[in-house]
């Protein structure tokens, strides 16, 4: 049993078997080395794209280009419409400036429209009357002198544009696209009839479109805001983990630089 254990040992086995003279056999072998050498090459091929890649990605991290540029627009996107809706409604005060105005009338408490029915009882009431006429009118005089306001000279259109050309790059939000659209159909209405009576007070039906359109714009805006202030809260807590995310992203990037390297 010994012995025949010893005939069958790999040295006795490797003069048995090689070299074969099989030339069906030596080609066969000889295509399976071709192929094995291409598939080696294209296995470093794609080792090295991968890590070409894995190393933009980390860098990426490191540098924190892409969220830094997000970030940036986002805040953009809230000041310019904090911006518009500050304007506008300037423009509604203006507008309920001159539509009070028009009226002509001024709020008067109960006792002073008490004493305007009954008449003056005597020439103390009389006095307390147009003293108290006086107080409430000065006010509104002052308003008066500032109310013809030409709509055509509010330069708001560029800072506007910008946000309905900005926002859908930064946002795919299916309900802030619809607010946008509502928001750009809304500014529409508004800024024909700012046009059509474009110095308030020879249009009371302009008047009355322009104050219900810039309600609307100004409520359109609030909403974009709340949702982008939240987008930004969102950014916010993520750059409390960016350091961690960096130290690994380092760490990882050196790797793969030594492992490209080698």
């Amino acid at each position: 049993m010994e012995n025949l254990n010893e005939n069958y040992t790999e040295k006795s086995l490797g003069k048995e078997v090689s070299p074969c003279l099989d030339p069906v056999v030596q080609a066969t072998v000889g295509e399976a080395k071709e192929r094995l050498k291409k598939l080696e090459q294209d296995y470093q091929r794609t080792f090295k794209k991968y890590g070409e890649v894995q190393l933009n990605r980390y860098r990426c991290h490191v540098d924190g280009k892409g969220l830094k540029h997000h970030s940036y627009w986002t805040g953009y996107c809230i000041r310019c419409c904090k911006n518009q809706v500050k304007e506008l409604q300037n423009v509604l005060d203006r507008v309920n400036i001159e539509q009070v105005s028009q009226r002509g009338t001024e709020t008067l408490n109960h006792s002073q429209k008490f004493l305007m029915l009954h008449g003056c009882r005597n020439l103390a009431q009389e006095k307390m009357i147009l003293q108290q006429k006086a107080e409430h009118i000065q006010p509104n005089n002052e308003k008066l002198s500032k109310t013809k306001f030409d709509f055509r000279e509010a330069n708001f259109n560029r800072e506007f544009q910008g946000i309905l050309e900005e926002v859908p790059k930064i946002c795919s939000k299916k309900h802030v696209h619809n607010l946008l659209s509502e928001l750009k159909e809304t500014n529409r209405l508004r800024k024909a009839a700012t046009e059509g009576g474009a110095i308030v007070g020879n249009n009371n039906t302009s008047q009355d479109t322009i104050q219900t359109c810039t309600s609307s714009v100004i409520k359109l805006l609030t909403k974009i805001i709340r949702d982008f202030e939240k987008e930004e809260w969102r950014q916010r807590t993520f750059w409390k983990t960016k350091e961690k995310l960096k130290m690994y992203a380092e760490k990882r990037l050196d790797s793969y630089e030594k492992s490209m390297n080698a």
